[in-house]
């Protein structure tokens, strides 16, 4: 509370060094003129401080009040971490894996030393990781399995005494969308070839490869082999079938050329004949 001498006074402002001047109210029904404001002591380091105010009376004079001395000692607890996500920005469109990183501060002191930040993706814990002594924390976040659309990342970090600190944003994923990969094809005996082989371009994907082998009377091939390679001729997939079977392979691919290959084991081998797209 702030007392000053009935003289017309009509505007007291109190602070604590400086900081952040409240208007204060006038007490109704004083003898003297009385007024009381707040000021926030949490944005202010603990230790000693000076109040003060300043006084205005009707006709604009103004007195400046420091002659109180005060300590300021919330302890630890009263004021939650700082936590600060620095990339990506709120609003932001993402792709690919996204480095979620940022920064806890704490003016108090009273992380503890174990202190971790805690990601979450909507509201789902996904990750969590110490902090060290910079207080900085950097997380990588597969945005391939999320669904294109908004999304929103927190952190967040705890004091000793249970405060939480945290901080959001708010994000688009919009991975490109991958077109699926079907190919299709009927194998064919014909003399005595090795194998078949088929080759197509495409995109990354998912991928469904279907082939239909032909029979063979007398067993003349026992089982057919379908084999699908990557860029650079790398084994992705391969799955068999009996003569007759219609053989499947259902895999993710890399954008490139693909190569299929069919094979028979037995006496005679299939070779492509017919694509069907």
């Amino acid at each position: 509370a702030v007392v000053a001498p009935a003289s017309g006074i009509v505007d007291v402002r109190v602070s604590i060094e400086g900081f952040g001047y409240q208007v204060a109210t006038a007490v109704p029904a004083s003898t003297v003129d009385t007024f009381i404001g707040t000021v926030d002591t949490t944005q202010l380091d603990d230790g000693d401080a000076w109040l003060g105010a300043i006084i205005t009376d009707a006709a604009g004079n103004q007195r400046f009040v420091y002659d109180r001395k005060v300590t300021i000692d919330n302890g630890p607890g009263e004021v939650a971490p700082q936590v600060s996500i620095t990339s990506p920005t709120d609003g932001a469109s993402v792709d690919g894996t996204v480095v979620v990183s940022g920064h806890v501060l704490d003016d108090q002191g009273d992380l503890p030393t174990d202190a971790a930040a805690t990601l979450s993706v909507d509201d789902v814990v996904v990750d969590s990781q110490l902090l060290f002594g910079d207080g900085a924390f950097s997380f990588a976040v597969d945005t391939s399995t999320l669904a294109n659309g908004p999304h929103t990342f927190q952190v967040s970090a705890t004091d000793v005494v249970g405060n939480v600190g945290q901080d959001a944003v708010t994000v688009t994923v919009a991975n490109p969308v991958a077109h699926p990969v079907t190919e299709s094809f009927a194998a064919e005996l014909k003399g005595r070839t090795k194998v078949g082989v088929h080759t197509f371009d495409t995109e990354a994907g998912p991928a469904t490869i279907t082939v239909a082998t032909p029979p063979t009377p007398g067993k003349k091939v026992d089982t057919w082999t379908v084999t699908l390679r990557g860029p650079g001729g790398t084994v992705v997939a391969a799955a068999s079938g009996t003569s007759g079977d219609v053989v499947t392979i259902a895999t993710t691919i890399t954008a490139g050329t693909h190569t299929i290959e069919v094979e028979g084991k037995g006496a005679y081998s299939g070779q492509v004949t017919h694509l069907q797209y």
